[in-house]
This record gives structure tokens, sequence and C-alpha cells, in this order.
């Protein structure tokens, strides 16, 4: 704890608060700060002075988050917000206050810079240690997530998308897709869950969805950003490549294309329009990319 901080147990509350003794500085660039947001899971942000309070409305985002975050300051992970205090009974994490702007507000989501620190900083979480419980092989696992889905998104897939699902699961049960190493995934890494700092240094947020997955979980949601700028494909991997991630073609595009099909399940679960026309475009692209074997991690 700084000198100019002091921490107290709330009247009302089973977590620290955080008082500063001094302002800080002038916040360049951020007079327009969103100082609430509620997240498509219900959980809200709020912000205010120097912290940032993140308040879930389900226990399993909250579980997942407050986990995340407990590993990930015991990790001394940097880029990442620092967790000050939590509070179970509220469901409540109360994080340090990042000083900076997201990607996509600053429309930097084409910067290769940025691309570059997010593929070295994805690079860093995953190797970080790792111990689950889960022991399903690659195949397995994406065959319970689609057996999960299915149900629910059945009737909307074209001839076209019901073809490549029963495709991907004869390939998934044959064995014919390779197994692959599982990591401390983010498992909602894109533009717009990073941050840039006042002093443009990079910085993830949001994981509620966090847990240890396939490497290739982290990369499908880079894949339309690749498709239409393959120069930020080039500089993330250039900064995140490791020979003991062994990536591979045949998981990303069948991890693509199970992500697709979870987007539009949560969409129709929910009444969401727009995750479902999402879902499903991410899907008709997804199936293109099976059908033609595309390549991810070879150049020319």
């Amino acid at each position: 704890m700084s000198g100019s901080e002091r921490r107290f147990l709330s009247e009302d509350e089973n977590f620290f608060r955080v008082e500063y003794l001094e302002e800080s500085g002038p916040i360049e660039d951020d007079e327009d700060v969103v100082l609430y947001h509620e997240g498509d899971t219900g959980a809200v942000v709020e912000v205010s002075g120097q912290i940032a309070t993140k308040t879930h409305r389900a226990s399993g985002p909250f579980t997942r988050e407050r986990d995340a975050m407990l590993f990930l300051s015991g990790q001394r992970l940097a880029g990442v917000p620092r967790l000050l205090a939590v509070n179970e009974t509220a469901q409540r994490l109360t994080l340090e206050r990042i000083f900076g702007k997201g990607v996509e507000a600053i429309r930097a989501d084409n910067d290769e810079r940025v691309w570059s620190m997010a593929g070295a900083w994805l690079r860093t979480l995953h190797q970080l240690p790792v111990e689950t419980t889960d022991r399903l092989s690659f195949s397995e696992a994406m065959l319970a997530r689609l057996r999960t889905v299915r149900p629910t998104v059945e009737a909307q897939l074209s001839d076209t998308l019901r073809a490549t699902l029963e495709t991907i699961e004869e390939a998934l049960r044959s064995g014919r897709i390779p197994d692959g190493p599982r990591v401390f995934a983010h498992r909602d890494f894109r533009p717009r869950n990073w941050m840039l700092r006042r002093d443009a240094s990079f910085v993830a947020v949001d994981f509620e969805h966090s847990r240890p997955d396939f490497v290739e979980w982290d990369l499908v949601r880079l894949l339309p950003y690749w498709r239409s700028t393959p120069p930020l494909q080039r500089v993330f991997l250039r900064a995140y490549r490791d020979a003991r991630m062994q990536l591979s073609d045949e998981r990303l595009r069948v991890a693509a294309f199970v992500d697709a099909l979870q987007t539009l399940a949560w969409g129709l679960e929910h009444g969401r329009d727009d995750y479902q026309a999402s879902g499903l475009a991410l899907a008709a692209k997804a199936a293109e990319d099976y059908a033609e074997r595309a390549t991810y991690f070879q150049f020319p």
C-alpha cells in the first residue's frame, strides 16, 4: 500500500474501500470516460476517482473473474488492472482505474503497434503455469460444446451450415483433429477488451470468461480483423509466436465454427438480434474457411 492511500472496511459492505489522500494529476483526453457501463451479462462497471468497481449479476461470471484476477495478481502479470478488494456478498470486484482509453474508442483497433503489444501480452499470459482438472482432449471438448448449443441453433442453420456442423462433428469423433495444449485463456480476447494507458502501455480487461482452455480459443475472435487486414495478423503472430504453443490451423478452424454457434445460441437465448446476426455471419465465414482449409499461421 502506498503512502498516498488508506484502506478501510465499509460500514455497509464487507470489502475494503480505498481513499487517496492526494488528487491525481490532470487526466488528459479522459474527459469523456464512461463512468457507468452495463455489459452484455448484466455486470455493471462504475468508475470513480482512482478506482473502478464491477458488480456481477450472475454468480458464474463473478466467480470466474474473481478467480482469474486473484490468479493473475499472484502471477504479477503486467497489463492487468490491479485487484484491490473482493465483495463476495455483492459479487463485486474493486479494481484500479485504468487512466487511458479503450482501443476501439480511440480507433486504434487497426494500429499495428497495438496488435504487436497484444500479441506479446497474450504470449506472456499463455506462458503462465496452469493447473486444471479438465482432462478432455480438444476433440472431446469441442464435441461437448457443440452438443450444448446444437438444440438451440439447429433450426436457424442453413443447409450449408448444417452440413459443416455434421462434417466437423465427424472429424472430431474420428480423431482427425490434433490435440493441443491448454493455457490460462482470456477467452474474449479482442480489441474491445484492450486499453492503452496514458503512457501507451497495453492493458487487457474483462476476465469474466477466463479459465484454462485451448490456445486457439483466444484467437477465434481475432479472425474477423485478420481477414479484413492481414498485416494485423502478421504483426500479432510475430509478437506472439512460441513453439511451445503448437498452434494448429485445424484446431482454429474448428474453434472458430464452435465459437460462432455459441454466439448464435447466446443471441437466441437472450433475445438479442445483433448476436444472432453476428453468430450466423461468423458461422458462414468459419464454414467457408473450413471448406477451403484456410491457413492462419503460414505466410508466403
